[in-house]
């Protein structure tokens, strides 16, 4: 069965880039199209209760969540444009 469809998941980290090396050459060898996913939720802070000191309700605060939705929106976009940049580079 040959891949047609490739999916990496991007982060933000520093593995990212090992991770996009893969999966382009993969993507090249098979001739398959691929797909970057970074969902939001990993770019959101981890254990929000702890940083909340305690205070989980803060999430129900529409302010609140709008900025970290927001924060997050942002880093999603610093993923996204290197990841664009470089499948334009690799055809």
């Amino acid at each position: 069965m040959a891949l047609r469809d490739l999916v990496v998941l991007l982060d933000g980290t520093g593995r990212d880039e090992a991770k996009l090396a893969v999966a382009v050459g993969l993507a090249r060898r098979y001739d398959a199209h691929l797909t970057g996913l970074c969902p939001l939720e990993l770019l959101l802070p981890g254990d929000t209760s702890f940083a909340l000191s305690g205070y989980p309700d803060l999430w129900a605060l529409p302010e609140f969540a709008k900025k970290v939705e927001g924060e997050a929106r942002t880093k999603a976009a610093l993923i996204e444009g290197p990841f664009r940049e470089r499948l334009r580079r690799e055809g």
